[in-house]
């Protein structure tokens, strides 16, 4: 006879896969604004190495028209590129989702002891509905944190991923 309600064990079940997308999602979204950050700053080096290596010293043997044309448009790239690192906030948008998936993962480790737990019966209904609702207060307090606008796509991406890899994971539990 188990020890906790089917309602119960449905309902952590659900909220254990919520972690493992939330987990997904944020490993995702930190990866896309890490590697954002860094297209910016190379393509920034990039076009500041070729004003001053190719451009600035070459000047006077491009002809007129096209040496001043080059100098403006890398000049403009520079300044474009300048302007959106120094507003996109992506490095700081990763380091906050690295910390937020990192949370994640501790959280996500919490769930499975539970589950296991409900799985094993070696918890009470009233003891795996207070786990379940401390574990829910902690991955709300994340999600708080993060204040970032959804990314619909990856959020998808991540619960679909989350629901394969839970289905595979605990197949003959769940």
């Amino acid at each position: 006879m188990a020890r906790v309600t089917d309602h119960t064990r449905e309902s952590v079940w659900q909220d254990f896969t919520d972690a493992e997308r939330y987990l997904r999602y944020y490993i995702s979204l930190a990866d896309k604004y890490r590697t954002r950050h860094n297209v910016v700053r190379s393509l920034l080096l990039g076009a500041i190495l070729v004003e001053a290596i190719i451009v600035i010293p070459f000047m006077s043997e491009i002809p007129s028209p096209w040496g001043v044309v080059a100098t403006v448009i890398i000049g403009l790239a520079i300044i474009a590129l300048t302007v959106f690192d120094a507003t996109s906030n992506d490095a700081k948008n990763s380091a906050k989702l690295t910390v937020a998936s990192e949370d994640c993962a501790i959280l996500h480790i919490d769930w499975r002891s539970l589950w296991l737990d409900i799985e094993t019966d070696a918890v009470e209904e009233y003891e795996a509905r207070k786990r379940q609702r401390e574990l829910l207060d902690r991955m709300n307090t994340i999600a708080s944190r993060v204040e970032l606008n959804q990314d619909e796509k990856r959020n998808v991406r991540a619960a679909t991923e989350a629901n394969e890899v839970m289905r595979g994971r605990y197949a003959e539990t769940s």
